[in-house]
């Protein structure tokens, strides 16, 4: 019976940048959750005692869990950010995932500065927009302001986070214009 009262234990492992694991740790803020921040220093050091060798992490009671996705529908879910509606979950899973695949596309290739240009002024032109393009529209199709056209969901805080890191110009050969530009409801939803 004392076993029910007690809280289990948490921790999130990322690196020190907001990135995938920032919607994930805000979701927790806001359950009342509270939990272990761990930042990742030097990834080359942990990849290979991680679960998975890969992050962000959540750990529950020292269990570790993987797959940003699911960590974020489960902190989500916990603070109220996850819609209990199964449309406007779709429309959710829709637009976390769509920012997952920008993430990957901008990513996909590292390393030499002018093959990283060459490759972010390719995908500029025809996969961001096209991915860029399916978040426009689900956003254009809310009346409320928010992804799923209910409340604020998680995926509103990832697309928030992704975006608002384009804006400030952190991504090289994608200036913070590409967004204003191209996708000004996006520039403003951040």
């Amino acid at each position: 019976l004392i076993s029910c009262f007690i809280m289990p234990s948490y921790k999130v492992t990322y690196f020190n940048v907001p990135g995938r694991a920032e919607p994930i740790r805000i979701a927790l803020h806001a359950a009342g959750i509270e939990f272990e921040d761990e930042r990742v220093a030097n990834w080359k050091d942990v990849k290979e005692q991680t679960f998975s060798q890969a992050i962000p992490l959540l750990y529950i009671d020292g269990k570790p869990y993987s797959q940003t996705s699911a960590l974020a529908r489960f902190a989500g879910k916990k603070a109220g950010l996850y819609p209990t509606d199964e449309v406007q979950a779709l429309v959710c899973d829709e637009v976390f995932e769509t920012v997952q695949d920008i993430i990957n596309t901008i990513f996909k290739v590292s390393g030499d500065p002018e093959t990283v240009k060459a490759h972010r002024t390719e995908i500029s032109n025809g996969k961001l927009k096209v991915l860029f393009g399916v978040v426009n529209t689900r956003l254009s199709e809310s009346s409320s302001g928010y992804i799923t056209g209910g409340d604020v969901s998680i995926a509103d805080i990832f697309l928030a986070g992704q975006v608002g890191a384009m804006l400030a110009g952190w991504l090289d050969h994608i200036p913070p214009s590409y967004l204003t530009e191209n996708f000004p409801a996006l520039a403003e939803h951040a």
